[in-house]
Formats: structure tokens, sequence, C-alpha cells
């Protein structure tokens, strides 16, 4: 229901071409989270009616919040990226 991969430099075109493709054949699939390293930054892609998919982009720190429809649950980014980034004051939006 719920993919999440933290982008590494190696593997970021990868995760993000043939992996993700390979992703969204899954028909259970109905949210996936690309999560850099190097900035508070996610991509969330949302599964829509047929075979289209929504991406949205979050960069906000303070205010964004991620809805995932598959948990019912939502994330705030400004929480997520403090787990992820090694330096997460360094990384807050301006």
């Amino acid at each position: 229901m719920l993919i999440i991969e933290i982008l590494s430099e190696f593997t970021e075109r990868h995760d993000r071409g043939a992996k993700f493709a390979h992703y969204r054949a899954l028909p259970t699939l109905q949210d996936s989270l690309l999560i850099a390293r190097t900035e508070c930054q996610v991509e969330h892609c949302t599964r829509q009616p047929g075979i289209h998919w929504r991406l949205t982009d979050y960069r906000n720190w303070d205010d964004d919040t991620l809805e995932l429809g598959s948990t019912q649950g939502a994330l705030r980014l400004g929480d997520l990226c403090a787990r992820v980034l090694p330096d997460a004051t360094d990384a807050m939006a301006p």
C-alpha cells in the first residue's frame, strides 16, 4: 500500500526510473514517497483512477503535511525530515 524510499546519490536514478516503473505495476500500491537526503524535500506519488499517478512535491518544513490515503494517516514534513536528514537544522527551509 505504501512504499517509502530514502534517495541516495548512487541509486536515485534507478529509484526514480526502472524501480518506480515496477512499483507502479503493483495493484495494491497507493502511495510512494521519495525522500531526499540532502534537503527537506519529499515527492509523494498517489495512485489515481486508471493508470494515472499524481505527484505532489513538498518542501515547506514548517507547514506541509502529507496526507496518506493508503494508511488514512498524515505526516508532518518537518518531523519526517528531522528523522532522515543528517543535520536537520541545516536543512530547514528559510
